[in-house]
């Protein structure tokens, strides 16, 4: 414990008072203001209270939630996400109904038996200090015992505040993306995602067959989306599962975006091909079937794989398979907000052709940047409209309520891995890739749309200028 925080605790009353009766003095500590009525812990004893009914929220990072029952118990809710775990803190009012109450924040980790994406985390004021989840419901605790555990509950806010861990960013912050490695060692490794996919160097491997996508086109039942502080990220069920060529079979897990948006720069994937950068990325993440779970897989060398397709604008048609992604963002605006969505064609949602892609090993994009990564991306390309695309990057803010732009990180070296497809690319020929062709189509509409407004009105001048003369000659 640093100098600082040791004077903090040996000036507390609730140390002086234990360090007098030690020495006989029977010190008593100032007797502290009454709080007023309208801010008194509720004297009720603790009870399960179902997550919607909670009295009261407060956002913190990591998309954690955190609620004040009463003063007999601590409770949480926490969202674990594809790196597991949130961030969460836990408040307990103080004795006698004085003002103020004890504050414990600390990293939690979801249950295994929680669904994946929302984890539920309820726990007693024993079971904070002693590190535990819980498995059951909260158990109750006397007054007596919370006031004995008082000082702990203290000394546990003052070291849990020293090593804090910082919420990370993509460009600003304590932790933003070149200081990743210091607090999450694995993003500085020598597999880290994403990177260029220089088609040049691309070796095509015939044995690579197409990806099997079973129930990803049947769009049944419900599928919950949260703000998690970085991107939307949109829960899936275990039924969607996807096949490699060698007959590894993965299971669906979470889909987000990656964006841009700020500062005029539309572009924001997060992989580039030959240097340049998408419109917006969606990434499909799945774990390996012979895992029981994400977060045994999470850990594994062959853990994971990523599903990824980018997303290009098209000026004249709306993607109505998105019309309910896009117009549920507005429910959650703010980090740690969820809202469901209903009948996803997931399938409809990726690109029409999804036969052709480049593969690799790497690494998740965003911290822990776990180096068991089976990659997938994808050729071609889906599209969205302007409109839809700009309600993408401007309808959600991050943990300091500003818009959520920009959310992507920089490509990684590539090293000595080797990107395959399995495809081939003439480099040689006058060959254009599909999304090439669509997106240098899509420019030249636009420069011929400009053109015919600028012509048009010309040429109604000129006939209107010869009709003006002709009367005038009369």
């Amino acid at each position: 414990m640093s100098s600082g925080l040791w004077q903090q605790v040996m000036a507390s009353s609730s140390f002086q008072g234990f360090r007098a009766r030690r020495q006989g003095r029977g010190h008593v500590p100032a007797r502290k203001p009454p709080c007023p009525a309208a801010l008194r812990p509720r004297p009720s004893l603790a009870t399960a209270i179902p997550w919607p009914q909670w009295p009261r929220h407060v956002a913190l990072p990591g998309g954690a939630l955190s609620a004040g029952i009463d003063q007999q118990a601590l409770g949480l809710i926490g969202y674990g996400g594809a790196s597991g775990g949130a961030r969460a803190r836990a408040r307990r009012p103080s004795q006698k109904g004085h003002c103020g109450e004890a504050v414990v924040d600390k990293w939690v980790q979801p249950r295994a038996d929680q669904p994946a994406g929302r984890s539920k985390l309820l726990f007693t004021a024993s079971e904070l200090l002693k590190g535990a989840l819980p498995r059951n419901q909260p158990r109750l605790h006397s007054c007596c015992a919370m006031r004995a555990l008082g000082t702990l509950v203290a000394l546990l806010l003052l070291g849990s505040q020293a090593h804090s861990e910082p919420e990370w960013t993509y460009s600003e912050g304590a932790l933003e993306e070149e200081s990743w490695p210091l607090e999450y060692p694995a993003c500085g490794g020598h597999r880290q995602s994403p990177i260029n996919l220089q088609r040049k160097k691309v070796q095509y491997n015939p044995s690579l067959q197409v990806l099997e996508l079973k129930g990803y086109d049947t769009p049944t039942g419900e599928f919950s989306m949260i703000n998690n502080g970085h991107t939307v990220q949109v829960s899936l069920p275990p039924t969607m599962r996807m096949t490699t060529s060698d007959g590894t079979e993965y299971i669906a897990l979470q889909m987000h975006y990656h964006w841009g948006g700020a500062s005029s720069e539309v572009s924001g994937s997060e992989h580039t091909v030959d240097g340049i950068r998408r419109v917006i990325e969606v990434h499909v993440v799945h774990y390996n079937s012979k895992y029981e779970s994400y977060d045994v897989a999470k850990d594994a060398s062959d853990g994971l794989a990523v599903l990824a397709a980018f997303i290009e604008i098209n000026d004249y048609a709306e993607n109505t398979y998105y019309s309910q992604l896009i117009s549920q963002l507005a429910n959650i605006r703010y980090p740690g907000q969820v809202t469901t969505l209903r009948d996803l064609n997931i399938r409809e949602m990726l690109p029409e052709n999804v036969d052709h892609y480049y593969t690799y090993q790497g690494s998740l994009t965003t911290p822990p940047c776990s180096e068991n990564v089976l990659w997938f991306v994808l050729a071609n390309s889906a599209f969205l409209s302007r409109a839809q695309v700009w309600k993408m990057e401007n309808s959600l803010l991050n943990h300091l309520n500003e818009t959520l732009q920009n959310g992507y990180r920089s490509t990684q070296p590539l090293n000595q891995r080797v990107v395959e497809a399995n495809f081939l690319h003439y480099p040689t020929q006058s060959y254009v890739s599909l999304p090439e062709f669509q997106s240098h189509l899509s420019s030249i509409n636009r420069k011929l749309e400009f053109l015919r407004r600028s012509i048009i009105p010309k040429k109604f001048k000129r006939k209107s200028d010869n009709l003006l003369a002709g009367s005038m000659s009369w």
